[in-house]
């Protein structure tokens, strides 16, 4: 029985992302030198002064790790003009990690490492966190900025410790500035019916566009037919990219992140329950501030 109960508890740890409660790890704590590395791709990486850190423990034999792979190194090329640095750390056999880590190529070119007893013990026994994938970001000082799920808002807690990097200038306030009201005009080609002003239609975690297909494996080419036909406050299309699933949503299907890029290069988030083949997808609402053309 004893032996049933510990197999049990392993699998749940190895197929779930678990928080955990911080036991001697404080955001603001001094981050731990990644010493004793064995690097597989890239590095060294160095936690040093003056320069954001993503340290990311994952392992290649669990699923959610797997999944959180391609929004870390969207993440990796996207902050790269801000130096920051990123190390994907697993204490796995070197030969497994590095036969993984070809096998993925151009799909996981951020470093990644073999990491020695001390890191773990430094950041995910510190804070009292078993379950993987799991990232700590680093602010420049050197100290512990936030930690959590890769999928979980990591992109703006980077952001925030770039905005606290020493010798950054805040970005100056805005006065008087007003949200910008959909035209009252109308452009040829766009459903004025189809646009969103209302917070409901934010789709977010909480509350994400449901759209589904009837044909068999359908889902993922409803999302494009649904991303295709968004347009942006000039009405113009979006360029997107699919981040990843992110987890369980309100009806406990997996959710998929994208990231759309506006004609003014601004990126914006939303989140696609695809397991609804009963609503199509060009019935959907769009999200707020965007359009939906015919």
């Amino acid at each position: 029985m004893k032996n049933l109960m510990t197999l049990l508890v392993t699998c749940a740890l190895a197929m779930t992302a678990c928080s955990a409660t911080e036991t001697k790890g404080k955001i603001g704590s001094p981050a731990p030198a990644l010493s004793g590395m064995t690097w597989i791709q890239g590095g060294p990486v160095e936690i040093k002064k003056g320069q954001v850190a993503v340290v990311e423990f994952w392992a290649t034999w669990c699923p959610p790790c797997r999944a959180t792979i391609p929004h870390l190194n969207d993440l990796y090329k996207r902050y790269a003009t801000n130096d920051v640095a990123f190390v994907g750390i697993s204490n796995e056999r070197v030969d497994t990690v590095k036969a993984f880590v070809k096998q993925m190529g151009d799909k996981m070119t951020y470093p990644v490492a073999i990491g020695a007893q001390e890191v773990h013990a430094g950041y995910m026994g510190a804070f009292g966190v078993n379950g993987i994938p799991h990232a700590f970001v680093v602010d420049a000082d050197g100290r512990i900025a936030w930690h959590g799920h890769p999928m979980d808002n990591l992109d703006k807690a980077i952001d925030a410790a770039l905005g606290e990097a020493p010798g950054k200038a805040p970005a100056p306030a805005v006065s008087g500035a007003k949200t910008p009201k959909a035209p009252a005009k109308v452009p040829a080609g766009i459903n004025p019916k189809q646009t969103s002003d209302d917070s409901t239609y934010g789709y977010t975690k909480e509350n994400p566009v449901k759209l589904g297909s009837r044909e068999e494996f359908g889902g993922p080419a409803a999302s494009r037919v649904y991303l295709q036909h968004l347009r942006d406050s000039k009405f113009k299309p979006f360029t997107f990219d699919r981040d990843g699933s992110f987890g369980g949503g309100p009806d406990d299907h997996i959710l998929d992140r994208y990231t759309l890029v506006d004609s003014d290069g601004n990126p914006h988030q939303i989140f696609i329950d695809m397991y609804h083949p009963e609503n199509a997808p060009l019935k959907c609402k769009a999200p707020k501030g965007m359009y939906f053309s015919k």
